[in-house]
């Protein structure tokens, strides 16, 4: 169970240790507005910071057992924060009203999630801006919406991860359908492998030097070596200069 910040940080270590192409300077697209397009490079510590960050919000609005949160925004952006959904032309994709469809590490739908989530009134959206005025913001949003659906559906990650997909409760035919069942399965799967690499490196520390990237063991130990609270967790990232 990922119920500490100690096992948050070490999941998100797990998480961006994974990730592929970073040895080679992991690549995002980032769009403010149609003609403001941006490359970004993140290393591994950015990642890990990211990922600690949605980690730590899951756990301060109480979900239990937040991996499922983390894997998700593995797949959806791996943790961007900044990320916008990008369509088949390389272009990000948008509304009928021209706004961008897709945002943030959980690549959420404002127009509806935040509402949803959050209890904004719908029409509020404000073209090109990552807020409804002022008071949601996509992770943030995102974590809601997964408590509600992980409250709804208790155990059944299935559920959970079909629902956040199509945005309403999936049927029997919804699981049939390839897009369906490969979204899932592909995030069922990803969850499965996490939580038993976190139990084999909770049992075994030593291991995170000899498995892990350089980079991703040299952030993880001293943070890991404090008992982390959210108040000691941020202070040695900002003592770091990694807490942006």
């Amino acid at each position: 169970m990922v119920n500490h910040l100690y096992d948050i940080i070490l999941t998100c270590g797990i998480l961006v240790n994974g990730i592929s192409g970073l040895d080679d300077g992991l690549t995002y697209e980032r769009y403010t507005n149609e003609s403001n397009h941006q490359t970004a490079i993140a290393s591994r510590t950015d990642l890990i910071i990211n990922c600690i960050s949605i980690g730590s919000q899951a756990l301060k609005n109480d979900v239990e057992n937040p991996d499922f949160i983390l894997v998700s925004a593995l797949h959806e952006s791996k943790f961007a924060p900044n990320a916008v959904g990008i369509g088949q032309n390389g272009l990000p994709l948008k509304d009928r009203r021209g706004h961008f469809l897709y945002h943030g590490a959980l690549q959420v739908t404002p127009m509806w999630t935040c509402p949803d989530a959050m209890g904004v009134p719908h029409g509020t959206w404000k073209e090109n801006r990552l807020d409804y005025n002022g008071v949601c913001n996509p992770e943030l949003a995102g974590i809601l919406f997964f408590r509600k659906l992980k409250k709804k559906h208790r155990k059944n990650d299935k559920a959970v991860f079909c629902e956040y997909k199509k945005g309403h409760p999936c049927t029997a035919q919804d699981f049939l359908v390839p897009k369906n069942m490969n979204f899932v399965e592909n995030r069922m799967g990803a969850l499965s492998s996490l939580r038993k690499r976190l139990k084999k490196f909770k049992q075994n520390p030593q291991l995170i030097h000899k498995e892990m990237h350089l980079e991703v063991a040299l952030l993880l130990i001293p943070l890991l070596s404090i008992q982390p609270t959210l108040v000691s967790l941020s202070e040695s990232l900002k003592e770091s200069q990694l807490w942006q």
